[in-house]
């Protein structure tokens, strides 16, 4: 049996899905621009009236707004809180759905090892994830430069890379969460409690001044508006959403390993 192909299979309903939501969204939310671009001057004196703590949660920067990069900045965060769940509830659910569907005895017994069940699952979600990005940058690139007159493809290309980043990070976590929990009998609870738990610390918990707290919450290791003016990713971000995803990953290999797994 090849799990691989098979989990590929299983997956593709809500890839589509999912790929066409963000994508019609994105899009539905970039036809404000030209509209907003035109009376910039007045959007900018009522987002200057905003208090400065709505304003960054909110991921408004009012020096960047009036592009359509800084625009679609702002969009992409909660395009990447959507994009998240995706990981989160497929980081959780890929594993745990064997118990929970009653799958384990069968899988567990077929000559394969365990390190295969999970490398085997690991590289699907992977597979999912690019295939979501690259089709959703795609759509998405080609509506941004009809409505921009700059060129926008290395900062975008850094940010939806950024994307990626905050995909595999959340399903890492999630992965490790679905060795350690006994029994999982709904996915999508749990996985929306954990998101929009990161999501309100990156939001109102997290500020400039404190540069250890950002890497509590996934949303925050990558800030769109400082992409934009600096053209690249932030190293130390990467560097530790790369040690992040590592520590998680390997735990999930040990611990799966020895886990007693039940089919009930």
């Amino acid at each position: 049996m090849n799990i691989y192909r098979f989990e590929l299979k299983s997956n593709f309903k809500s890839f589509l899905v999912w790929v066409l939501c963000l994508s019609f969204v994105t899009i539905g939310y970039m036809a404000f621009f030209p509209m907003i671009h035109d009376s910039i001057g007045d959007f900018t004196k009522m987002l200057n009236n905003f208090n400065p703590i709505l304003k960054d949660a909110m991921g408004i920067a009012t020096s960047t707004f009036s592009t359509a990069i800084g625009f679609y900045g702002f969009v992409f965060i909660y395009v990447s809180l959507m994009m998240a769940i995706q990981a989160m509830n497929l980081g959780i659910g890929i594993l745990s759905k064997e118990e929970r569907e009653r799958t384990a005895d069968f899988l567990i017994t077929k000559p394969v090892s365990r390190i295969t069940i999970v490398s085997s699952k690991l590289l699907a979600a992977l597979t999912v994830f690019l295939a979501t990005d690259i089709i959703f940058s795609i759509v998405t690139y080609i509506q941004l430069s009809n409505i921009s007159d700059e060129n926008v493809l290395k900062p975008y290309l850094l940010i939806n890379l950024s994307l990626l980043f905050i995909q595999i990070l959340c399903f890492s976590i999630g992965f490790f969460i679905s060795t350690i929990l006994k029994k999982i009998r709904a996915v999508l609870p749990i996985s929306l409690g954990i998101v929009f738990a990161f999501f309100a610390i990156s939001r109102f918990l997290i500020n400039d001044d404190n540069k250890v707290a950002k890497y509590f919450s996934p949303f925050s290791y990558f800030d769109t508006n400082k992409i934009i003016k600096d053209n690249t990713l932030d190293i130390t971000s990467v560097v530790v959403f790369a040690a992040v995803v590592i520590v998680c990953i390997s735990a999930s290999y040990v611990l799966y390993h020895r886990r007693n797994v039940h089919s009930v």
